[in-house]
Order: structure tokens, then C-alpha cells, then sequence
């Protein structure tokens, strides 16, 4: 499951990184907006295809395979999600938390080392 949430997240982020190149005057957060929009369908359809075929695995196989499906389908289904809705928010507070920290150093400065 963590595998398959990497790579949902790798596609959104690899759109954002194209556009990014593309909409250079573009503001972030709009970018993040358009680029989400962009993969939004491919991500669903490729979630929902997993879905469509761990279904039936849940509900008409064996002991052993319904203990297998049923967290894959909770684990597909929360790894779409965290794609769509979280990835995009955590990297625009990331972006805004690096530009104000860089504004509040002081020009010349250099970060203490430990």
C-alpha cells in the first residue's frame, strides 16, 4: 500500500513540477489547483479500477484472501485521498513556510551548525 501511495502522490507532484516549468508567472497556489485538476481523473480511474477488482476478492473469496482485500481496499482508498486532498496543502504550507522563514533571516547570515 505504501507503494501504491508513493506513486499517486509521484504523478500529482510530477504534474505540479511540469507546470511549474510551464506557468512560471503562474501564482502557487493556483498552479497547485490547475495541476491537481489536471491528474484528478486518472487518479480515480486508477483507483477505482484496483477497487473494481479487489471487490469481488473481498467479498466471494476465501478466509485468507477477505483479510488480504479489505485493507487493500481501505489502503487504495486512503492513498487517493491523501493524493488528491493532502499532498497539495502540504506542499503549498511548505512552500510558504520556507519563503517566511528565508525572509526572516537576515541577509549574510548562515544557519548555526550543530
Amino acid at each position: 500500500m505504501i507503494g501504491y501511495s508513493v506513486n499517486d502522490k509521484v504523478v500529482v507532484y510530477d504534474r505540479m513540477r511540469e507546470n511549474l516549468r510551464k506557468y512560471k508567472s503562474m501564482p502557487f497556489s493556483d498552479l497547485i489547483d490547475m495541476s491537481i485538476n489536471q491528474v484528478l481523473a486518472r487518479c480515480i480511474f486508477t483507483s477505482m479500477a484496483t477497487a473494481f477488482s479487489l471487490v469481488p476478492m473481498a467479498i466471494w473469496g476465501g478466509d485468507a484472501v477477505k483479510s488480504f482485500a479489505w485493507p487493500m481496499i481501505f489502503g487504495v482508498i486512503v492513498a487517493t485521498t491523501s493524493s488528491i486532498y493532502i499532498g497539495g496543502p502540504i506542499l503549498l504550507f511548505l512552500s510558504r513556510w520556507w519563503k517566511d522563514r528565508e525572509a526572516t533571516r537576515a541577509p549574510g547570515t548562515e544557519l548555526a551548525k550543530n
